[in-house]
C-alpha cells in the first residue's frame, strides 16, 4: 500500500506543473490525499464488519 502512495505521489510530482508548486497546494494535495485514504479504510471496514457479522450470524444461526 505504502508503495502504491508514494508511486501515485511521484508521478503526481512528474505531471504536475510548476507553477503550482509552493507549499499551500502541496499541503492542500496531501491534505486531501489522507482524507481519501481515510475514507477508503473506513469503508473497508465497514465492508469487514459486515462480513464478520454476516459469517458469525450464519454460523450462530445454523
Amino acid at each position: 500500500m505504502k508503495y502504491y502512495i508514494d508511486k501515485t505521489m511521484k508521478f503526481l510530482e512528474k505531471t504536475r506543473k510548476i507553477y503550482i508548486n509552493n507549499s499551500k497546494f502541496e499541503v492542500e494535495i496531501e491534505f486531501c490525499n489522507m482524507f481519501v485514504l481515510l475514507a477508503i479504510i473506513i469503508i473497508l471496514l465497514i465492508i469487514n464488519a459486515g462480513l464478520l457479522g454476516y459469517v458469525i450470524g450464519g454460523i450462530v444461526y445454523r
